[in-house]
């Protein structure tokens, strides 16, 4: 229908669950022209409507039970259009505060929903909290617009299996999934839950790596075949997920371009036999300076910046007010989590 639609004037939408009948035994869904006569009698839009019934084709997607908006759920029409999900119900604001637990689980019985979305910008806090404890009550999972669209591709019960994983793993956290990592899913016609492993990165490294250079190590994970987990805060916990069986390869090619980052900033040395990683830093040391008689303010940031100062007529060179720290890593085994 909204191909058909298109240049034609008028605009593809879903509207709210509003009226009955409701005590019907089939699935049904209603398409409709409005809102006033001049659109009733408009051949071309009843051609469309009835095109679009008569070339209706069966798809299986993840069902949701939408929250929020108004009687044309805007967000919630645009995540339909465009992404693999389609919608059962949808409760606009106005009906939110007629709604309790036993009526929310018939929505979501009699949709066959597999999760549940908010429109979090048009629902107010106190809706927000309620219908978020019903809806753990009932077990269903609470997908964010985000969340929607990065399942794109996959399918839902690997994709559910997934934010299961995540949940247990890191509460709290989301999911990151990497181009590299989806498409192997594709290519895996017959995915299951059980291709998806979760293990943990080795955290003195992954750690390091991070506070050197965080948005190098994001741009590493982006471009490999995993997928991790971020905190709402943005930090990086080390937890992955990866095709069952690659857990060991995507950690050692992690670890060694985590080695790679830090070689950029600090001085490396990493013996093998041993397992273990030296990390040699310089760091401006202020009491230094201060005993060699420079006082604290743009001549430490000169000092800072490698650049000589003259103090108390004397000559005071960066390297006279560095000190070296040796910092030791021992790599462990990669931890994969059930």
């Amino acid at each position: 229908m909204q191909k058909m639609a298109i240049n034609t004037g008028y605009e593809v939408t879903m509207e709210s669950t509003h009226h009955g009948p409701t005590d019907v035994r089939s699935p049904m869904v209603y398409a409709e022209i409005g809102s006033a006569e001049e659109q009733w009698e408009d051949p071309m839009a009843g051609e469309i409507a009835a095109r679009a019934i008569l070339e209706m084709k069966e798809e299986k997607m993840p069902v949701a039970v939408g929250f929020g908006g108004g009687h044309y759920a805007k967000r919630q029409s645009k995540i339909l259009l465009e992404n693999n999900i389609t919608f059962g119900h949808n409760f606009p604001n106005h009906q939110l505060d007629n709604l309790d637990l036993e009526l929310v689980r018939q929505a979501i019985d009699k949709s066959n929903a597999d999760l549940v979305y908010f429109d979090r910008r048009a629902m107010s806090s106190a809706h927000k909290e309620k219908f978020t404890d019903i809806v753990k009550e009932l077990g269903l999972q609470l997908l964010r617009e985000s969340d929607i669209l990065d399942m794109h591709g996959l399918p839902w019960h690997v994709y559910s299996h997934m934010l299961k994983l995540a949940e247990r793993s890191c509460p709290g956290s989301r999911l990151r999934i990497t181009d590299g990592f989806r498409q192997m899913i594709l290519d895996d016609v017959g995915s299951s839950t059980e291709d998806v492993q979760t293990f943990v990165m080795d955290e003195g490294i992954f750690s390091e790596a991070v506070s050197a250079d965080k948005n190098k190590v994001i741009d590493l994970l982006g471009m490999s075949n995993v997928v991790y987990l971020e905190k709402d805060n943005g930090t990086l916990p080390g937890i992955m997920m990866c095709k069952r069986g690659k857990e060991k390869a995507s950690a050692d090619m992690l670890i060694d371009e985590c080695i790679k980052i830090l070689k950029e900033h600090y001085e490396i040395k990493y013996i093998p036999e041993e397992m273990t990683l030296y990390i040699t830093e310089e760091r401006f040391d202020p009491e230094l300076a201060r005993e060699l008689g420079v006082p604290p303010g743009p001549m430490f940031a000169e000092l800072k910046n490698g650049n000589p100062v003259t103090a108390n007529g004397r000559i005071v060179e960066p390297l006279m007010v560095y000190t070296k720290t040796t910092r030791r890593i021992t790599l462990g085994n990669t931890i994969t989590l059930k």
